[in-house]
């Protein structure tokens, strides 16, 4: 069995030679630049051949529109509310909808209403119709053991197509 300290050394010289093999290849793979001023002359008029025989044979190769951005996520939420640290925010809209808590079902006037308590520990008085979460639910049913919540997500896909999620959550009580 090979010592921790003749492991780190073989370790160090594996790094160095990896090093050293790519300065060399980066060197190789280099061309050669020519500092003369006739080759810079011919250069130049060469590309201006080239713009006038065809002008966008330039236009395609440097235009970045053609061009899938790499750093632009695969998925693109439409309805996100920019709002920086939520502040402006109620409360009620503030939270994911597992961090609710059914306090109580009650019926006022042959309406079924749900209170709600949120993680501040604000009460809220919710009919069929009123939102909850951050991800835009609204209640669609009240029952006796809880509740049915639609969050619908807008999000644009890889190919730029708009596409609408819809999600049924029921919130029951806990036991």
């Amino acid at each position: 069995m090979i010592s921790g300290v003749t492991r780190g050394s073989i370790y160090i010289e594996i790094i160095i030679l990896l090093f050293m093999l790519t300065s060399v290849c980066s060197l190789v793979a280099r061309p050669e630049e020519s500092t003369s001023e006739e080759n810079m002359d011919t250069n130049l008029s060469l590309e201006k051949l080239d713009d006038q025989n065809n002008p966008q044979s330039k236009a395609e190769v440097s235009n970045p529109e053609s061009k899938r951005d790499p750093f632009r996520p695969f998925i693109k939420l439409v309805n996100e509310e920019e709002t920086g640290d939520g502040s402006l925010v109620p409360p009620i809209k503030r939270y994911e909808l597992q961090e609710f808590r059914i306090a109580g079902i009650l019926w006022i006037e042959g309406e079924p209403r749900t209170m709600i308590v949120d993680p501040e520990k604000n009460t809220y008085y919710l009919a069929v119709g009123d939102e909850i979460g951050n991800k835009g639910g609204v209640i669609l049913e009240i029952r006796n053991s809880g509740i049915l919540v639609k969050e619908t997500r807008h999000y644009e896909d890889l190919f730029g197509e708009d596409k609408v999620e819809i999600r049924k959550v029921v919130l029951s009580f806990q036991e």
